[in-house]
């Protein structure tokens, strides 16, 4: 039965709710709560039948299994980021710790700055893990990444007007960094932020929030991966404001 972007992590696991099957008894202890919507298939049918190209673990929405894997991917990838800056955090407080404890607190400003750093850091990439969470916990949307060889991504409507089928265009010679950019626009539109919205199909901002809703995006996209900026000559998150935007899509 369906599946939604929330099997996109192999944290998460089947619930009582979700066509829940008690080996121990062998019996089922609840349908699919999609069954009514697909009533042409049994409510204890997993995945309509088709195991091997679909993934369904909640029994809700399902995408398939490319999809999954690649989201998982970029989860992975930035809890992997979290726990070096949370090492780097722990290594940092012990040098600060030794300083002091010998007198010299010359460069434990310094030190300090770089703690600080990791922990916005940390903040952004676990916003940005949030955000992939959130897109599986609502049943409204079904997520698909579409990757092409157009340089701009953006998120649209399958069909404009309709938001049950969301597109995450991106571009593929920065598949990573563009999804994650994405769909920290996607998490601050299912969380009210930026009054984003779609206009002709397409994910925007209304009423001036297009420079804020950016500079977020940036930010994040800028401590899960650097590769773009590198280009731009923006070597620190510091350099990112809400005129960035303009040097990635060529606004002057």
């Amino acid at each position: 039965m369906p599946h939604h972007l929330s099997t996109f992590s192999s944290q998460f696991s089947p619930s009582p709710s979700a066509r829940y099957y008690n080996s121990d008894l062998s019996i089922w202890l609840s349908v699919d709560p999609l069954s009514d919507k697909y009533p042409n298939l049994s409510p204890y049918t997993y995945c309509a039948n088709n195991p091997v190209k679909l993934v369904d673990t909640k029994g809700r929405e399902w995408e398939t299994s490319e999809d999954a894997v690649f989201a998982n991917r970029l989860i992975i990838k930035a809890e992997r980021l979290i726990k070096r800056a949370e090492n780097k955090i722990v290594k940092l407080h012990g040098q600060i710790s030794r300083a002091q404890e010998k007198g010299k607190t010359k460069n434990i400003s310094n030190k300090q700055k770089l703690i600080n750093y990791y922990n916005t850091e940390k903040s952004y990439l676990q916003e940005g893990v949030d955000n992939i969470t959130d897109m599986g916990k609502t049943t409204e949307h079904k997520f698909h990444f579409n990757i092409s060889d157009n340089t701009s991504s953006n998120v649209t409507q399958r069909e404009n007007g309709n938001s049950e089928i969301i597109d995450i265009n991106v571009y593929s010679g920065f598949i990573e960094e563009t999804s994650w950019h994405e769909c920290v626009h996607v998490g601050d539109w299912l969380a009210g932020k930026y009054q984003h919205g779609f206009s002709d199909g397409v994910l925007g901002t209304f009423n001036g929030n297009k420079g804020a809703a950016e500079e977020h995006s940036y930010k994040s996209e800028f401590y899960f991966s650097t590769r773009r900026f590198m280009e731009k000559g923006i070597n620190s998150p510091s350099l990112i404001d809400n005129q960035t935007y303009k040097l990635f899509e060529n606004v002057k």
